[in-house]
């Protein structure tokens, strides 16, 4: 409720060592500007299909050299502020991209390169992703 009296799109929680947790009802990840996609430790954050989703398809752009590496672990606030880019995960949106917090630019206050791609390849798998990746639902 604090965020939304401060005119914000959302919150995001912290955990009780200082450390990212999630947003409501969506995971948050972050690209570092060492190039690594950052997600918080799967023990602290909503066990999200998307989120999982994401470090799959995060790999993929480890192979073709744009990201270092995807890796799960603690993410501090500090750090978090300082990222190059920042997004909200779900499979509601399902890649939001997040540009400032708390007034200040993350990165250079746009949507950055990394957080596009991602965005892109969900859509792709989306649309015409592995058929084993689908559960059909019958009505």
């Amino acid at each position: 409720m604090e965020a939304e009296e401060r005119g914000a799109f959302s919150s995001i929680w912290v955990d009780d060592h200082g450390c990212i947790a999630e947003g409501p009802n969506t995971n948050i990840a972050f690209v570092s500007k060492e190039r690594e996609l950052l997600l918080p430790k799967p023990d602290k954050i909503l066990h999200g299909c998307t989120a999982k989703r994401l470090l799959m398809l995060g790999s993929r752009l480890v192979r073709k050299g744009v990201l270092r590496s995807v890796t799960t672990r603690d993410i501090s606030v500090e750090e978090a502020k300082c990222a190059a880019e920042m997004m909200f995960v779900s499979s509601l949106i399902p890649i939001k991209p997040i540009v400032n917090w708390d007034g200040e630019p993350i990165g250079d206050g746009e949507i950055g390169e990394v957080t596009q791609q991602i965005s892109d390849l969900f859509w792709e798998d989306i649309v015409s992703g592995s058929e084993k990746m689908r559960t059909q639902v019958p009505y």
